[in-house]
């Protein structure tokens, strides 16, 4: 069997589609703080104090619109190998060898959870983000899960 020729994404391409992603994790956070603290149940502030009550309602908004955010997010991965911004940028994650779909373990848990609990570690950030200068433009996470992003 005969693999087309794919295109890698270009490295502008993969951080303007972080970027994109980054702006739709705190976007819904802004917009829902604003509207539970501007809209706080009234009567809920005459018999608690009412910067406790705001404070929970605002903490409670940002939760569950981080929550949702992130499940849109890991389900468009695991099912299409793209995020939100990887849509809008016609780029996607794919299997290194066969080119295809790589599934949800890589995609998800190898490529987007492991690679999110390392990022703490500055040397392992330092090394996964310059690495995309490589001719294979593959990133230390692509290596863990034996993926490529490639432009669609």
């Amino acid at each position: 069997m005969r693999l087309k020729k794919i295109k890698l994404a270009t490295p502008q391409q993969r951080l303007s589609a972080r970027v994109l992603d980054i702006i739709f994790q705190i976007a819904p956070l802004a917009a829902i703080a604003l509207i539970v603290y501007a809209y706080i149940d009234v009567e809920a502030q005459t018999t608690i104090n009412p910067e406790v009550v705001r404070r929970a309602a605002a903490l409670t908004g940002l939760f569950a619109s981080w929550l949702i955010i992130h499940i849109v997010q890991w389900v468009l991965i695991a099912s299409r190998g793209q995020s939100l911004g990887k849509l809008i940028l016609h780029i996607k994650i794919v299997d290194d060898t066969s080119h295809k779909n790589a599934g949800a373990v890589r995609n998800l848990v190898l490529r987007t959870w492991l690679n999110a609990l390392m990022l703490g570690n500055l040397f392992y950030f330092l090394v996964d983000s310059l690495l995309i200068l490589r001719k294979d433009r593959k990133c230390l996470h692509d290596f863990i899960a034996r993926t490529l992003v490639v432009r669609i």
